[in-house]
């Protein structure tokens, strides 16, 4: 039987962002837990991303070990004056064979998501969401806005977990998370563009 992924959650408002592009995203390989470092246009999709951030109540930023989240979190954290810390549970899911491959038509990963697949060596979908969701918690039990930056697997775990529709999730763009209104049971997330 896999671990529940519905046990209880802080509902507090967050900012999530996806780390800035890599070679492998530019070259279509699924990079998993292999440590890829950001290229040039990453660390300037950081720096801009930055700007959409400022002025909105972030008190600090947690972000996967992995040198493409923490490169775009200190990036962001240089111009937000904020301090970083690591959450070792947001880090990107181990693909376990697929790590270095690519990815294809990433019908895969579609039908890993929906757990129709197993990869060998690799986490469960399910696994991975129990793990993202005990990150997510950890980054939210102190009370106050929060930027998590991590990976686009971590950003569908977070959905799965909030019970929000999946999606594909582009690099360095910005999410604001708002906890269900009194009376209602669904999470709402809005892309922040320019004001």
């Amino acid at each position: 039987m896999g671990a529940n992924i519905d046990l209880g959650l802080w509902q507090q408002q967050f900012f999530f962002i996806r780390h800035g592009q890599t070679d492998w995203n530019q070259k279509k390989i699924a990079m998993g837990q292999t440590d890829i470092p950001l290229n040039e246009r990453g660390r300037q999709e950081a720096l801009q991303a930055a700007s959409l951030l400022i002025h909105r109540g972030i008190k600090r930023i947690c972000h996967s070990p992995l040198q493409r989240a923490r490169q775009t979190a200190e990036l962001i954290a240089g111009k937000l004056s904020l301090p970083c810390e690591v959450i070792p549970s947001l880090s990107q899911c181990n693909w376990g064979v697929m790590q270095g491959q690519s990815r294809g038509d990433e019908a895969w990963r579609t039908a890993w998501r929906r757990g129709e697949v197993e990869i060998a060596d690799a986490e469960t979908f399910n696994e991975f969401c129990c793990r993202v969701r005990g990150g997510l918690n950890q980054t939210l039990m102190h009370g106050e806005a929060v930027l998590i930056v991590a990976h686009g697997a971590t950003f569908a775990a977070i959905q799965r977990v909030l019970h929000l529709a999946d999606r594909e999730m582009q690099n360095c763009l910005p999410l604001h998370y708002l906890p269900p209104e009194p009376g209602k049971a669904a999470w709402q997330v809005a892309e922040l563009t320019a004001r």
